[in-house]
């Protein structure tokens, strides 16, 4: 198997969640020890340990709740049941493109610089000085970027968690190399290595399968810190440097075409989504949907029964149903 498959592999043997939301109760409590420590326990060495970081989808084992890995898997139980996935065609931002064109009074490509919540109201500042007022708010930023704006007014019950809940760090590098390398060493495209790089995979034509020639470097958590503040042109330095180490075919320079960075230099992403640290859920699961007074929470890093767009969903709804049930002379 691919280094990244050992954990899921591992744990799927010894999940102790059998439900969705077993996750927040006695048997999610005890099973919050570091990915870390469970693979020790099944008697990985530092070499194991160091193999199975490069594919974890966090930012490493010992930071990376079992939680996060046992709930998954429930998860992917629960989606198998319902028969095999499907896709949306051209894209999943297709779909929240459409939820987003059917609703109107949207004020895109404004930056929230702070949020004030009163006895009567919300009130948001937007980047060009402009505000927005209303008897009550949704805010839906990941704790990664809420994290970086002031928040006045009424205390908020899961500041801890927005300032210190991890987001996995991820960058994207796709690249052309100097000639298709593995068509002359006769193996196959894609590649792990335990460099700077990671994970190459080829990019893959979507009528034909076929690799097209371009490249794309998967760097996950610690292991994409090394392209913090480096241009395009000095990636490629890098990425010429190491990719023949691994495959000494793939000689010759390289041609970054487009470097996207989900890692905390973006600050409007400061990560790609969140994941819990061991200890975690115990200590903040109950009040990360705390409402501020007026303003409420919603997004993907709150749900309970699902993760990505239908947590973000399921999260969504919930805040709402709460701010519908409030009627004049109830109001908080």
């Amino acid at each position: 198997m691919t280094p990244g498959g050992l954990l899921f592999r591992l744990a799927g043997a010894a999940n102790p969640l059998r439900t969705t939301d077993d996750w927040r109760g006695p048997a999610g409590r005890n099973a919050d020890i570091a990915a870390r420590g469970f693979l020790m326990a099944q008697g990985l060495g530092e070499d194991g340990l160091r193999l199975a970081d490069i594919g974890l989808n966090a930012n490493k084992l010992a930071s990376y709740s079992m939680i996060n890995v046992w709930r998954t898997l429930i998860l992917f139980r629960q989606d198998a049941a319902l028969g095999p996935p499907g896709g949306v065609r051209g894209g999943a931002q297709l779909l929240t493109d459409a939820l987003a064109g059917a609703t109107s009074g949207l004020r895109l490509g404004n930056a929230v610089s702070a949020i004030e919540t009163t006895a009567s109201h919300v009130e948001v500042t937007l980047a060009d000085r402009s505000r927005v007022r209303a008897p009550h708010a949704i805010c839906t930023l990941p704790f990664s970027v809420l994290r970086r704006i002031p928040v006045a007014g009424t205390p908020l019950a899961q500041r801890a968690a927005i300032d210190a809940m991890p987001y996995t760090q991820i960058a994207h590098v796709y690249f052309e190399p100097a000639s298709r390398y593995w068509e002359t060493d006769g193996l196959p495209p894609d590649t792990w290595t335990d460099g700077p790089l990671e994970r190459v995979f080829a990019v893959r034509d979507r009528e034909t399968g076929q690799p097209n020639g371009l490249l794309l470097a998967w760097l996950n958590g610690d292991g994409a810190a090394w392209i913090r503040g480096k241009s395009d042109s000095a990636i490629a330095e890098v990425i010429a440097r190491e990719l023949p180490k691994a495959r000494p075919a793939a000689q010759g320079p390289v041609r970054v075409v487009r470097t996207v960075r989900w890692t905390d230099e973006n600050p409007l992403a400061g990560g790609a989504y969140m994941h819990y640290a061991p200890g975690q859920v115990a200590a903040w699961s109950d009040s990360l949907s705390a409402p501020a007074g007026r303003l409420h929470f919603a997004g993907e890093h709150l749900s309970r029964l699902a993760t990505g767009m239908e947590g973000a969903l399921e999260s969504a709804d919930a805040a709402i149903a709460t701010i519908l049930s409030l009627r004049p002379g109830k109001m908080p």
